[in-house]
């Protein structure tokens, strides 16, 4: 037994330990996502409402506003959707 072999065991358990890590972070963010989709939806019609009301008013960035909160619904819909735990 040479000195580099504890070492490259030591290398797999830090690997095994990273990616059972994101696995567990993945299940966690699933679980959490799916009925925060719901609040952030609920969340995207009122400021889709708000952006409305306050279309012709200058000085208020609701249309901004709604664009964020739109694009981060988007982007969980798409961590959801297209992203596997397998592939993790």
């Amino acid at each position: 037994m040479t000195y580099i072999e504890p070492l490259m065991r030591m290398g797999e358990i830090k690997e095994l330990s990273i990616v059972s890590l994101v696995k567990c972070f993945w299940w966690i963010a699933r679980l959490v996502l799916l009925p925060l989709q719901w609040i952030l939806s609920i969340d995207c019609f009122l400021q889709l409402i708000r952006m409305i009301h306050h279309w012709s008013k200058p000085g208020v960035y609701a249309g901004w506003t709604f664009l964020f909160h739109f694009a981060l619904l988007v982007v969980l819909t798409q961590i959801i959707l297209f992203c596997n735990s397998k592939k993790v």
